[in-house]
């Protein structure tokens, strides 16, 4: 399993599992009478967090991936 860009097809997936387990786990609170865990200003700065540091772990991998496939030495195409 590649851990590279995901495809179109697995985030069509993931997403909806993502969501479904959401809604399971606010269902589960709910039959309960189970307090949030969180305050809810609390809860979106989290979310906030993830988001960030997804995006910002993705750049740090493209850059790397970038400068692995980039020569140390570049070919001058007007030198021959």
């Amino acid at each position: 399993m590649s851990r590279g860009q995901p495809t179109p097809r697995r985030v069509a997936v993931t997403m909806p599992l993502s969501f479904a387990a959401g809604m399971l786990a606010g269902l589960i609170f709910w039959a309960l009478r189970a307090p949030s865990p969180a305050p809810p200003w609390l809860a979106l700065t989290g979310l906030l967090g993830i988001v960030i540091g997804e995006h910002a772990v993705s750049r740090i991998a493209t850059r790397r991936r970038a400068r692995r496939k980039t020569p140390a030495h570049p070919i001058d195409p007007d030198r021959t």
